[in-house]
């Protein structure tokens, strides 16, 4: 009789266990639904451009690990920036910033992006009206940023043209050898299954919890992480272009390099013909600048030592070829790695990795000296 009077009590008691932690479970992603929803969709693509925001849009960023969450707007030309008409003001010097999410960058609040730093010290230290106008726009390659000033760039009469060439991705792999790199992508993933256990994979897939902890763990836990990523639950955190950082390029990679070449000559020659001049900005990687991070990603993938790498080859390869077609540019590389030396301050944020509001900050005050001392101001 005891006995049977203990099992009830032992089952009664794991019941309100699990009943209390499935609570615990509902009442935090719920929490997290309200504070953090799934990414809102602000880039739809274009036929004529590719990637392109929607005009007039405007919607919440979050990204719950990082504790983001603001508002994104819009304008009703489809950049993330106030107001600009197309015609240039008398007595302005206006600059047009091509880019992808780096130059978007909506992990930041608008006033605190790059382009509005620049502005900003533009005006506050210099006689006249300056400009800066943000044609940032999430996953856009080079050969999108050029359609999109041949298409409409050009029509804002910029005087200066910079490209924010993002060392990370621009430089595109072809998809046939990209399959050989994993995608960075810190978040749980099912493994393809059949029956009850794909289901619930799937569900889970889709758990605002499931993507925080899956953002949180490769930070906190490392060795459970990549445990997980050997049971193939969690991507491992590779770069599908990551080849631009070896010593000695394989032909597809140099292959790559001749069409990222091309593509910008052909800007070079466009924004030349609509009298204005084109200059790149190097905007690194994180692993360029925190080279544990990229010990890290060898470790998690280790038929990768086995190649010789050298992560400042892609800044030194474009900016040799720059110097040969008479393009300006400013590499970002050695300020980042001067900052982080003299005060170890990040320039990045720790899980989403594109730059912080420091990181536009730095970008922004020495492009302001860069641009002064180009423009004799």
């Amino acid at each position: 009789m005891n006995s049977i009077k203990t099992f009830k009590n032992i089952s009664i008691n794991l019941l309100l266990v699990f009943f209390g932690l499935f609570v615990s479970l509902v009442l935090i992603e719920i929490v997290l639904w309200i504070l953090y929803p799934a990414p809102y969709i602000f880039t739809y693509s274009d036929p004529n451009i590719g990637a392109v925001f929607k005009p007039g849009d405007s919607g919440w960023y979050s990204a719950a690990p990082d504790g983001l969450r603001h508002k994104v707007i819009i304008n009703s030309k489809g950049l993330r920036d106030k107001e600009y008409s197309y015609s240039k003001p008398d007595g302005t010097f206006r600059i047009l910033i091509l880019g992808d999410s780096m130059t978007a960058g909506l992990a930041v609040p608008r006033k605190k992006l790059f382009t509005e730093v620049l502005e900003q010290r533009l005006n506050d230290n210099n006689n006249g009206n300056y400009e800066v106008i943000n044609a940032g726009v999430p996953a856009r390659s080079v050969a999108e940023e050029f359609r999109f000033y041949r298409n409409e760039g050009y029509k804002y009469e910029s005087d200066l043209v910079l490209l924010a060439f993002y060392i990370g991705n621009d430089v595109r792999i072809p998809n046939s050898e990209a399959s050989q790199i994993k995608v960075v992508a810190n978040r749980i993933v099912p493994k393809e299954s059949q029956g009850f256990v794909g289901r619930i994979k799937a569900v889970l897939a889709h758990s605002h919890l499931y993507r925080f902890v899956g953002n949180i763990i490769p930070s906190v836990f490392p060795s459970f992480a990549s445990l997980l990523r050997k049971e193939g639950l969690m991507t491992k955190p590779w770069l599908r272009d990551l080849f631009i950082f070896a010593k000695d390029y394989p032909e597809w990679v140099i292959e790559s390099w001749d069409r990222t070449k091309d593509l910008i000559l052909e800007l070079k020659n466009t924004v030349e013909l609509n009298e204005s001049r084109l200059a790149i900005l190097f905007i690194p990687v994180i692993h360029q600048v925190d080279t544990a991070i990229w010990q890290e990603n060898l470790e998690l993938n280790p038929d990768k030592k086995q190649v010789a790498w050298n992560l400042d080859k892609p800044n030194k390869y474009l900016g040799s070829w720059l110097k040969t077609q008479e393009i300006d540019y400013i590499d970002f590389l050695p300020i980042f790695r001067q900052e982080k030396k003299e005060n170890n301050k990040r320039h990045y944020l720790r899980f989403d990795r594109h730059l912080n509001k420091y990181g536009h900050k730095v970008i922004g005050e020495n492009l302001y000296n860069w641009i002064r001392m180009e423009f004799n101001l």
